[in-house]
């Protein structure tokens, strides 16, 4: 087997090296996370859900922009930027050790990003399973619940000041109480 096209694919190579390049980034990214939460610790959960989420579109989009200007040591490209005289001296060897090393790890990383979609794959095929056994568990095995639970739980929407009031289902399939939905919430109990 052949695997000269497999390792030399630019594509898995910029993959692996976008990679490798976000550990890097998610580790400043958190610590500016939390240094930045050390200075508001009495935030409210608004605040730090909104940055975690901006801290956490920052590190995708770096990614991103890794992915798409992934530069290998055999590019001419790399070799104009490593070398030119731009820049302060550190920087340069910096980015020249870096890419030095990417270099050495250059013929792993179609392994790597293999490894990473394989990963994806998997992923994504029990998250499409778990959201059809949460489908089905919101749909069958329903019993409907005695009134004085409903009318208890329309009192409890009130104290609330719920808009939205959920469906109440006894459920013979589940053995804790559970909320499904966003659009159409429904809650369960077990019989």
């Amino acid at each position: 087997m052949d695997l000269s096209a497999f390792q030399n694919s630019l594509f898995l190579q910029a993959l692996g090296g976008a990679l490798l390049n976000s550990v890097w980034q998610a580790c400043i990214l958190w610590i500016l996370f939390e240094t930045i939460s050390l200075f508001f610790k009495r935030a409210s959960s608004r605040f730090r859900f909104n940055m975690s989420f901006l801290f956490l579109m920052l590190g995708f989009f770096w990614f991103l922009k890794d992915l798409l200007q992934f530069d290998h040591p055999g590019n001419a490209s790399y070799q104009r930027a490593a070398f030119s005289s731009s820049g302060s001296h550190g920087t340069q060897m910096a980015f020249t050790s870096w890419h030095t090393l990417l270099g050495y790890l250059k013929p792993g990383l179609p392994f790597l990003s293999f490894a990473y979609m394989l990963l994806l794959f998997l992923l994504s095929i029990k998250l499409v399973a778990s959201y059809f056994h949460v489908y089905q568990v919101a749909r069958r095995g329903l019993i409907p619940p005695p009134s004085n639970l409903e009318v208890f739980m329309h009192q409890v929407s009130r104290q609330m000041k719920l808009v939205r009031t959920a469906k109440l289902w006894i459920s013979q399939l589940i053995d804790v109480p559970a909320t499904i939905g966003f659009f159409k919430p429904v809650i369960l109990i077990p019989v």
